[in-house]
């Protein structure tokens, strides 16, 4: 069995496999300001068995000061918006496993491996206040160059 994922809206995935970045985003007057929200989900193309439990962590994500970045899932993809999201309303990324009994990308119900299947989306966007430090900030290095999100995907196969 092989994933993919598949990025659909206004993203991209960077080289390294399973990773993504944030839209950038800047300090400006009257924050808070807010991402365009990233949409990403996995393509399971077949011979699989039976798939469920499918989790997601991001080990690498660590808070900065004045940002937050907010997660939630949907079966249907609908285009990204930069206003308050309805979907990711998850403050902050799981940074373990949330283990097998705790999916939350999907799985609920087993993915069969007749035909391509997906997961549910991953929708994340990134909210920073002004009072966020000037710098570097979450998603870039010292030299403003965009650093991906080490995104974690596990599930179970039968």
């Amino acid at each position: 069995m092989v994933a993919y994922a598949s990025v659909h809206g206004n993203n991209t995935l960077s080289e390294t496999p399973n990773s993504f970045m944030i839209n950038p985003l800047r300090i400006i007057d009257g924050s808070p300001t807010r991402s365009f929200e990233r949409w990403v989900r996995l393509r399971f193309t077949p011979p699989f068995g039976a798939i469920s439990s499918i989790r997601f962590w991001v080990p690498n994500y660590v808070a900065t000061p004045g940002w937050t970045v907010r997660y939630g899932t949907a079966n249907i993809f609908s285009s990204p918006v930069m206003t308050p999201s309805s979907i990711a309303t998850f403050v902050g990324f799981p940074t373990t496993d949330p283990g097998e009994g705790s999916p939350n990308l999907g799985g609920e119900t087993p993915l069969t491996g007749e035909q391509v299947q997906y997961s549910k989306y991953l929708v994340v966007q990134s909210v920073v206040q002004d009072t966020a430090d000037l710098g570097p900030i979450l998603g870039y290095d010292e030299f403003d160059e965009p650093v991906p999100f080490d995104l974690r995907v596990t599930w179970l196969e039968t």
